[in-house]
C-alpha cells in the first residue's frame, strides 16, 4: 500500500513537474542542450616542494647529505586565467544536470634562492655570497571533466555545484650557481646546466557557481572552483663533480589550486 501511494505521488509530481517545466523554461529549450562558454578569471596556487635525499652515493661521497629544515617549502602563486568550457546539459523540472569539461592556461613563475632542504646549512654547507643555486615553480595549463548538478530558483537563476577530475601541468626548474665557487648543493668543480622538469599531476576539482540567463542563448556565469593534486616524486639528476660525488636531488611535489571566475556561454 505504502509503495503505491509513493508511486501515485510520484506520478503526481512528475505530472506537475512537467508543464510547470515547460513554463519555466519555454519552448525553445531553456536551460537544456550543449553549451560552449569563455570564463576569465585568477587562480591561486599552491605548490608544496618537499626534498626526500641529497646527494649520496658516488665514489668518495658521503652516504647522503641531511635534509635540513628549508624542506618543505610552499611557492604561492596568483594569476589571471583564461579559461574555456563546453558541456551538455538536461534540463528536468528544476533540476538541470550534465557534463562539463574545461580547459585552462596560466603560465606564473616563482623562482626562490637555494633548493629546498638544502638552504640552511644542510652537513655543515652554508651559502657563499653573492649568487647562489635557485628552485623555480610555474603552474601552466590545467584542464577539468565531470559533472554539474544545478536548481533553479528562479527561470533565470540557476544556483549549482560541479566535481570530477582535474589535470594540472606544473614546471619545475632547479640550478646549481657554480659549482666550484657559491653552490650551496653541489659539489664542484664543473659547469652544471639547470634542469627543467614539465609535471602532470592528476586530482580532484569540486566547485560550485550562480548562472543566470541574459538571453534565450546566453548564459552569465560565477563559479568558485578547488582542486587538490596528491604529491609525485621527481629527480632533478645534475653531474656528478669531475671527481665522482655525487648530485643528484631527488623530491616530491603536490598542488592545490583555487579559481575564481566570470565570464559568458552560448548555447546552441
Amino acid at each position: 500500500m505504502r509503495s503505491a501511494l509513493i508511486a501515485a505521488a510520484a506520478a503526481l509530481a512528475l505530472s506537475v513537474a512537467a508543464p510547470a517545466s515547460a513554463q519555466l523554461l519555454g519552448t525553445d529549450g531553456g536551460w537544456g542542450g550543449p553549451y560552449v562558454g569563455l570564463t576569465p578569471g585568477v587562480k591561486l596556487g599552491d605548490a608544496i616542494w618537499t626534498a626526500t635525499q641529497l646527494n649520496g652515493g658516488g665514489v668518495g661521497g658521503t652516504p647522503f647529505t641531511a635534509v635540513d629544515a628549508s624542506s618543505p617549502r610552499t611557492y604561492r602563486l596568483y594569476r589571471g586565467a583564461p579559461r574555456r568550457i563546453c558541456r551538455d546539459q538536461l534540463a528536468i523540472g528544476r533540476w538541470v544536470v550534465g557534463p562539463e569539461a574545461g580547459f585552462a592556461w596560466a603560465d606564473e613563475k616563482k623562482t626562490r634562492a637555494f633548493l629546498p632542504g638544502c638552504t640552511l646549512g644542510c652537513s655543515g654547507f652554508f651559502p657563499e655570497p653573492g649568487p647562489n643555486d635557485t628552485a623555480s615553480v610555474s603552474l601552466q595549463w590545467d584542464a577539468n571533466i565531470g559533472a554539474r548538478a544545478g536548481y533553479l530558483l528562479t527561470p533565470q537563476w540557476l544556483l549549482y555545484g560541479t566535481a570530477g577530475f582535474g589535470l594540472q601541468q606544473i614546471e619545475t626548474t632547479g640550478a646549481c650557481i657554480s659549482p666550484s665557487l657559491n653552490s650551496q648543493y653541489c659539489f664542484g668543480p664543473g659547469p652544471q646546466p639547470p634542469i627543467r622538469h614539465g609535471l602532470t599531476f592528476l586530482g580532484v576539482t569540486v566547485g560550485s557557481g550562480v548562472e543566470t540567463q541574459l538571453a534565450p542563448n546566453w548564459l552569465l556565469r560565477g563559479e568558485y572552483r578547488f582542486s587538490y593534486f596528491p604529491e609525485a616524486s621527481d629527480t632533478l639528476a645534475f653531474l656528478p663533480s669531475t671527481t665522482g660525488l655525487n648530485n643528484t636531488y631527488r623530491y616530491r611535489l603536490s598542488a592545490q589550486t583555487h579559481i575564481l571566475s566570470v565570464g559568458l556561454a552560448y548555447k546552441f
